[in-house]
């Protein structure tokens, strides 16, 4: 029994130490990853002004006519202007 004991010990820790080192390496991608999504995010909404070719998150583009603190109204053809969260832009379009 001690014989296979000692058999299994060394090959149950390196297994436990490649999957260690398989979910580190995982976290490590995935939240650099997910830092720089959240860095365009933040850039994106910094440098948001009046008259810029937006898209918003579904998909729609527009012109942003005002900006207030929560919300923007972003102007989708002349005379129609709606009324979108400041969240709901994903990217400026030039």
């Amino acid at each position: 029994m001690k014989e296979i004991l000692a058999l299994i010990a060394p090959v149950s820790l390196i297994l436990v130490v490649y999957i260690i080192v398989g979910v580190l390496l995982y976290y490590f991608f995935i939240t650099r990853k997910l830092n720089k999504k959240r860095d365009e995010f933040i850039k994106v909404h910094e440098t948001l002004k009046v008259g810029q070719n937006v898209v918003l998150l579904n998909g729609i583009y527009g012109k942003v006519v005002r900006i207030y603190d929560e919300y923007c109204d972003v102007e989708l053809n002349p005379n129609n202007i709606i009324k979108v969260s400041r969240f709901a832009i994903s990217g400026i379009k030039n």
